[in-house]
């Protein structure tokens, strides 16, 4: 076994390739899931539309108007997301990614057998692979993000002792944002968003006119 310790250079490359491939795992759900989103919402902008298309007797002149205020605003800001999100080119980020992972990793197992096999010679041979590792690094223009590391780092408990419960949580709500937050934000938004444009366009007025009615002092 490779004594970790003396060979900091080791674990900065074990470390790095379980950060990048953290990363790929993360970016690559996210793209999936800002998908889910982005279709979620444009159900929602088509189930609006319908509802102004068969003009159901069941809705008012103002439900309508409101219907169709809701459908541009949810419809501009799927644009918006599609913009942001495409922006950040998550496929080929984690991509990236992946590919760094897994050529460090070469690296790295390359370097731990160097050093299981070396005596005294260990340390002067791992400077070769050390360039190896600076040039996978300086090959890909992406970085993974501080909370790739942090959730590598949470993976492995029992060798980073520092890390209590509540910073896994803590880590994994993270993680759990970053990947889920959007399509979260736009199944629970949108809804939330119609029934408030709803009771501010519709039941406000009319509650407004029923206290004017019944207490008019009040009104």
């Amino acid at each position: 076994m490779v004594d970790w310790d003396k060979y900091p250079d080791l674990v900065r490359m074990w470390e790095t390739r379980g950060a990048r491939f953290a990363c790929h795992e993360r970016l690559s759900k996210t793209n999936i899931w800002t998908n889910y989103a982005i279709a979620t919402g444009s159900a929602y902008v088509i189930l609006l539309s319908l509802i102004g298309i068969l003009n159901l007797n069941i809705f008012s002149s103002e439900d309508y108007k409101v219907i169709n205020i809701l459908s541009i605003i949810i419809s501009v800001a799927l644009i918006f997301l599609s913009l942001i999100e495409g922006g950040k080119n998550l496929v080929a980020h984690a991509e990236a990614m992946h590919s760094c992972a897994r050529e460090i990793s070469v690296i790295y197992h390359e370097a731990e057998a160097a050093l299981k096999n070396e005596k005294g010679e260990g340390t002067a041979n791992l400077i070769e692979f050390v360039r190896k590792y600076d040039a996978a690094i300086d090959k890909y223009k992406f970085n993974h993000d501080p909370l790739d590391f942090l959730v590598f780092k949470a993976g492995k408990r029992k060798i980073y002792t520092d890390l209590s419960n509540e910073d896994v949580k803590t880590i994994d709500g993270r993680r759990w944002r970053a990947i889920y937050g959007s399509f979260f934000m736009v199944l629970c938004g949108v809804p939330a968003l119609v029934f408030v444009v709803w009771f501010i366009g519709v039941v406000a007025p009319i509650l407004k006119r029923l206290v004017a009615a019944h207490c008019p002092a009040l009104g």
